[in-house]
């Protein structure tokens, strides 16, 4: 957690102390000059010495500051060590640092199937940047090797980037959805309808959809059927569009 106020006068000293957390929260400081001059240097300084204790999110920080040349020389591989040792924590950012970097190729040959099979865990916990950039790995190679229980997570993932406007190929679609069974796909439509529901994308969604019903305004009944269909501002899902679009033709 990042820390204000009073608590920062104790940070140099709890970092001293080899407090890893405090290191964190004193690099990210540094890094960018909240309560103190803003430094590289000195935040890569505190930043590793959080990382060497095992700190996740440190780990993943200083492989950004690798990877960007801040406060250290541009260093692909250490930026690739730093974020594996975030991302085999479970760290979500971590996975989505180093998924981008097999993705795009940067200090390690290109692998898009590496790339997905790192970003699925950080999908499965609803990252948003994680799932925007799997929807690109999968734009790029539609037909990637997933691994079967990581489809699901797969195709909710292209649902959500969709219904953010991220532009998803109809093929990148079908060529996960055609993995699953109809059930498997009715399930992670509903899943990715939980997921968006609790963004305010969502909540303006439904808020408009209980406005409609009770109006009975069948033209913006109509729409709605017509964008869950399409997963137009609203990820794609087959049995409510089929619902709203029998209330609009009853």
């Amino acid at each position: 957690a990042h820390v204000t106020g009073v608590q920062t006068c104790a940070l140099p000293i709890s970092a001293d102390q080899g407090y890893a957390s405090a290191q964190y929260n004193l690099g990210f400081m540094y890094a960018n000059g909240r309560g103190v001059p803003q430094d590289d240097a000195e935040a890569v300084r505190w930043y590793r010495r959080a990382a060497e204790q095992g700190n996740a999110i440190a780990q993943s920080n200083l492989g950004v500051m690798y990877a960007s040349g801040e406060g250290v020389p541009q260093d692909d591989v250490e930026a690739v060590r730093w974020y594996r040792l975030a991302a085999e924590q479970g760290h979500a950012l971590g996975q989505f640092n180093l998924g981008g970097i097999y993705l795009n190729g940067r200090g390690v040959p290109q692998d898009i199937v590496r790339a997905v099979t790192i970003l699925l865990p950080a999908v499965e916990k609803d990252n948003r940047a994680a799932i925007g950039l799997l929807a690109r790995a999968l734009a790029l190679n539609p037909r990637v090797a997933i691994p079967q229980d990581g489809l699901r997570g797969a195709y909710v993932a292209l649902l959500l980037a969709r219904a953010d406007g991220i532009a998803i190929a109809d093929d990148s679609l079908a060529a996960v959805q055609g993995r699953l069974s109809p059930e498997e796909v009715a399930a992670a439509e509903d899943d990715a309808q939980l997921r968006w529901r609790r963004t305010p994308a969502g909540e303006a969604r439904h808020a408009a959809e209980v406005a409609a019903f009770g109006q009975r305004d069948w033209a913006a009944i109509r729409r709605l059927a017509f964008g869950y269909y399409e997963g137009i501002e609203t990820p794609r899902n087959g049995m409510r569009a089929y619902g709203w679009a029998t209330i609009a033709a009853a």
